[in-house]
């Protein structure tokens, strides 16, 4: 489920003052990622089996990072101290890129973004239950009422079919325990570290099962399948900078332009606009993913308070 942002909890910066940058930076992340979400759905729809893209996207991606950071000498940074863990998380994850992509093949791109956003909601309660974080009951009642918006958007008068909302959900609660195991791994990995074992997982995932589904690839599948991992790329390294310019209460609401690069997208490609009851539970869940952020926000501040009166 890559196109949502993998970096806001994991490098949070002491001096953020720049949210016009980060917002900026926000925006184009986000269209590179949904850019290679659409890229993906083409794929899957030509009969290639996400197996086949994550693993060869790993091709991509892996000499790439190690490039980068090679060139700015911070290849130590890529070295992880808790690797066991790291892997089981990798793993764990593989399921969100991999349910989403394959849940393209079902649901039109625009649909599966707008139920994906029901990660927020599931963060949110395994912020309580795993972390023993504080969550209020302003928080609950807005996980209450995104799910309430998720029901809506999947009901049987929207497009799309059964299985592929269920593998949107798969995604989204792959993606939840990536995004808590990431928050507590952050305390003594590097957010480099925490990328490059996350993708070198789901890529050697990915290559265990491709031979069973191996496709023959056209040219312009093989271009496809690398601009993608491009696009996956740029879109991290955007979002990653973005949250390194604002604050999170800033820059984390504009994950939500998603939809409206989807709806793009899919309306140039595939000529389609989604349903009345899609859209609307769509932006119930929009509305209150953003009030669980302005409330943790709030709660955080609250925190930061008591800490210096102290």
């Amino acid at each position: 489920m890559d196109h949502q942002t993998q970096g806001q909890s994991l490098n949070q910066t002491p001096q953020m003052n720049q949210p016009f940058q980060g917002i900026l930076f926000m925006l184009l992340g986000i269209g590179a990622l949904t850019s290679m979400d659409a890229l993906a759905k083409s794929l899957v729809q030509q009969g290639i089996n996400p197996f086949q893209i994550l693993g060869l996207r790993l091709f991509v991606i892996i000499p790439s990072i190690l490039a980068i950071y090679t060139f700015a000498g911070r290849q130590r940074e890529l070295i992880p101290t808790r690797p066991k863990f790291q892997i089981i998380r990798g793993c764990i994850g593989f399921l969100a890129p991999f349910c989403f992509f394959l849940s393209l093949n079902y649901l039109p791109l625009s649909d599966a973004i707008i139920t994906s956003y029901s990660s927020i909601m599931i963060i949110t309660a395994l912020s309580h239950f795993v972390l023993k974080e504080k969550v209020g009951i302003h928080r609950w009642g807005a996980v209450a009422i995104g799910f309430i918006g998720v029901y809506i958007a999947i009901s049987p008068t929207g497009e799309g079919r059964v299985f592929g909302y269920i593998l949107v959900f798969i995604a989204a609660l792959a993606y939840a325990v990536l995004m808590i195991t990431g928050r507590i791994l952050s305390r003594t990995e590097s957010v480099g570290s925490l990328v490059i074992i996350f993708n070198l997982c789901v890529g050697l995932v990915a290559l265990c099962f491709a031979p069973f589904v191996w496709q023959p690839l056209t040219l312009v599948s093989f271009l496809m399948i690398i601009a993608l991992g491009f696009f996956a790329l740029a879109g991290h390294f955007c979002v990653t900078t973005a949250f390194s310019k604002s604050q999170t209460s800033v820059i984390a609401p504009f994950e939500y332009t998603s939809i409206i690069w989807a709806v793009m997208i899919e309306w140039t490609i595939w000529r389609y606009l989604p349903a009345q009851t899609t859209v609307i539970g769509g932006l119930i869940i929009i509305a209150a993913g953003i009030y669980v952020i302005y409330r943790e926000n709030i709660q955080k501040n609250r925190e930061k308070s008591q800490r210096l009166e102290t």
